[in-house]
């Protein structure tokens, strides 16, 4: 299984988060800001605070999608001072990092000292954004234990869908998978022309299950889950009894706590589940939004918005009666009714609401 996750910063100020989601992203890394650094050509640049991080963040948890932060190591300025600012950036010390080391960043030993000073800070880093291209320059071929697993850039001349792309460059045995530095690449960064949300973007590839991606990110442990769930439920004051059990990308209903724990024998044999229950205003934030996908779809929005309608309406409701024939003639009924590329969408809308699909 290959998970694609897409790389921001202010330079796609206003890129509509949700469509990330939507389109397939499995997570999202966005840039806290850089610091002073002076590159391999004598040029530099200043300290630099990303002015769309606040929003990237604030979105990636309204809409639900795995987050990491990602700090560009400045050379002009300490291991310490990159860190100090990267802390007084964020806004939430429990957001996991990825570090960004190449042209301006320094050599291995920088790179190390960097790694200790954000965990000196109680900053958990969980990857490392180092080039093999610059890892074996001005790196000159620099051991990496003393960080996490890897990123690695080696970027595909192809445009298109993260999908196509990826596999134009190969797949999951392209070459951009090479380990090196006695350290593991656990992301490929493929592309820069990745067309997600209605932009061309830098993304990622992760070889692995949703589960193991949060488990990287979370720092949790998971043993033989195919599949990690969290527990979500409206506030008290609300008078909704509902809990919902979700893993970032699909939601499942479950009646009421009675019903959970009914269930728990069968659910704990393929679900993680905290014992806490997270409390939420609007339970769509968990899962797919169907509603928000099909807007997405602008051109076709009244060929299939009434009926996507119906089922929306039915997810609303407690006891979730609408039937699997109603459900597949509606699959059925908008894959028709719309060009072979907007179905496609839809069919992945319908799956990640954890419907049947056309």
């Amino acid at each position: 299984m290959t998970l694609y996750i897409p790389d921001i910063s202010h330079h796609q100020a206003g890129i509509d988060i949700q469509a990330l989601r939507t389109q397939g992203a499995a997570a999202l890394i966005a840039r806290v800001g850089q610091a002073a650094g002076r590159r391999s050509n004598g040029d530099t640049y200043g300290t630099t605070r990303d002015r769309e991080w606040v929003r990237h963040r604030d979105e990636a948890r309204r809409v639900g999608l795995p987050l990491v932060a990602y700090w560009y190591v400045g050379n002009l300025v300490t291991p310490d001072d990159n860190a100090e600012l990267a802390e007084s950036w964020v806004g939430d010390k429990t957001i996991p990092w990825m570090i960004d080391h190449e042209d301006a960043s320094g050599d291995g030993v920088f790179y190390c000292a960097t790694v200790e000073a954000f965990r000196r800070r109680g900053l958990r880093v969980i990857l490392g954004y180092v080039p093999n291209w610059y890892w074996a320059g001005a790196m000159n071929r620099s051991d990496l234990r003393c960080g996490p697993p890897i990123v690695n850039s080696r970027y595909s001349t192809a445009s298109g869908t993260p999908s196509a792309i990826y596999s134009s460059a190969g797949g999951d045995t392209g070459n951009g998978w090479i380990n090196y530095g006695e350290q593991t690449t656990t992301l490929w960064q493929f592309t820069n022309k990745a067309s997600m949300a209605g932009r061309l973007i830098d993304c990622s590839a992760f070889k692995g299950s949703q589960a193991a991606l949060l488990e990287l990110i979370n720092g949790t442990p998971i043993k033989e889950d195919p599949t990690v769930y969290r527990l979500a439920r409206r506030p008290a004051a609300t008078g909704d009894p509902r809990v919902w059990a979700y893993d970032g990308t699909t939601r499942v209903h479950v009646k009421d706590e009675t019903e959970l724990a009914g269930r728990q024998w069968q659910m704990a044999n393929y679900l993680k589940i905290p014992n806490d229950i997270q409390e939420v205003e609007d339970v769509r934030v968990l899962g797919a939004d169907i509603e928000g996908a099909v807007a997405l779809l602008a051109d076709d929005e009244a060929k299939i918005v009434d009926k996507v309608r119906e089922i929306v309406a039915a997810d609303a409701d407690a006891n979730l009666e609408i039937s699997d024939e109603q459900v597949q003639a509606l699959a059925d009924a908008v894959t028709a009714a719309v060009p072979p590329h907007v179905a496609e969408a839809v069919r992945q809308a319908f799956a990640r609401a954890g419907q049947p699909q056309a």
